[in-house]
């Protein structure tokens, strides 16, 4: 079966919010963009699901990500980059929640 690709400029798939999931990854990325399109890309990250603008100045913008695995902030990094307007998208934190992680795989905790 052939893989369906999203290009940058595609609508979000999922419905937006972390609550929606048992997200357990949290990175910090910081966006440089063309200054006079930086509103634009600020309005188009804040609609994909698990991304939310935390500041912004001039051109770059600080961007909060959340998602449940490493692959999938990767993914949303390069999506964003990827987005016209956009110089580059960088990940400057990364976090993983183990406790969260546990809480939604019960059955890959090992027993005593």
């Amino acid at each position: 079966m052939p893989r369906t690709v999203q290009t940058p400029h595609d609508p979000p798939t999922v419905g937006k919010g972390a609550a929606d999931d048992a997200q357990a990854h949290v990175s910090g990325i910081v966006v440089n963009a063309v200054e006079e399109r930086a509103e634009a890309v600020a309005g188009w990250i804040d609609t994909l699901a698990g991304a939310e603008v935390a500041a912004r100045e001039g051109g770059r913008l600080v961007v909060v990500l959340e998602a449940a695995d490493e692959h999938a902030l990767a993914d949303m990094v390069n999506r964003i980059s990827l987005y016209d307007h956009v110089y580059s998208a960088a990940i400057v934190s990364h976090f993983r929640d183990d406790a969260a992680l546990a809480e939604a795989n019960p059955q890959d905790q090992k027993t005593g």
